[in-house]
């Protein structure tokens, strides 16, 4: 049973970083690396801050804002118990903080999740005051 639960949640967070990167291009980003096949593996954001759990830190799908001339992250989050671990608060505190080296502008972040963890990942972005930040983006899908 576990290892069925594991697959469905594979199979989702497949799909779900599949659609973060269709969003992204349908934003004019060019999409550099994602956790899919077919992509480089995301660069590692070095945790300096030393925000959480104090570890090192990568995104789900990695891209560039040409117009903006920003960094753009996504992180796909499929569970309730992923969305509320650390390493997701630490993700997002630390991409959070980070400004581009050219313009010193901050970069973007994109969490998504499916429907059903809309309001978990509205209070987690809450208590981490990320709420309503124009850099941190939260999407939610039905799928």
């Amino acid at each position: 049973m576990a290892e069925m639960v594991a697959e469905i949640s594979e199979a989702l967070r497949t799909g779900l970083v599949d659609k973060l990167i269709r969003f992204f291009k349908s934003k004019g980003f060019e999409v550099r690396a994602a956790r899919l096949d077919g992509y480089r593996e995301p660069p590692v954001a070095r945790n300096s801050h030393q925000f959480g759990d104090r570890k090192d830190k990568q995104a789900d799908v990695y891209g560039y804002d040409p117009v903006e001339k920003v960094a753009v992250r996504g992180l796909v989050k499929v569970t309730k118990e992923e969305l509320l671990s650390e390493h997701t608060k630490t993700q997002m505190q630390l991409f959070a903080a980070m400004t581009g080296a050219e313009n010193n502008k901050r970069s973007r972040t994109y969490v998504i999740v499916p429907q059903a963890l809309r309001e978990d990942l509205n209070l987690i972005l809450k208590d981490l005051n990320l709420l309503n930040k124009p850099h941190f983006i939260p999407l939610a899908t039905r799928d």
